[in-house]
């Protein structure tokens, strides 16, 4: 899960966070001043591989709307399960998967 680190009196903090939640995005919300963390500026992403962005710019937005398409496609990937006929199983599985019935492949 990506870290956002900021503080709420932080404006781009605050886009970013709505970036996020309008995306979808999983994160994990670090306020710099309550916790006493430093980072180099804020907003700060931090990834799952631990590279840093920092700074509400161009990339920080393509790679929060990059997730969020990764993410809706994920969510759209429902097909029709042949035992139980719901529109249920999960293609984005390594094993596809029905979530109503539990059928598996």
């Amino acid at each position: 899960m990506i870290k956002l680190y900021g503080f709420e009196a932080c404006g781009p903090c605050r886009q970013v966070k709505r970036l996020l939640e309008k995306f979808e995005v999983k994160y994990e919300y670090i306020d710099t001043l309550k916790n006493k963390v430093d980072v180099p500026s804020v907003p700060t992403l931090e990834l799952e591989d631990g590279r840093r962005i920092v700074g509400l710019g161009t990339e920080m937005s393509n790679y929060i709307k990059k997730l969020g398409r990764e993410h809706k496609k994920k969510k759209s990937s429902k097909e029709k399960c042949p035992q139980c006929g719901r529109l249920t199983i999960n293609m984005s599985e390594a094993e596809p998967m029905c979530d109503a019935c539990g059928w598996a492949q």
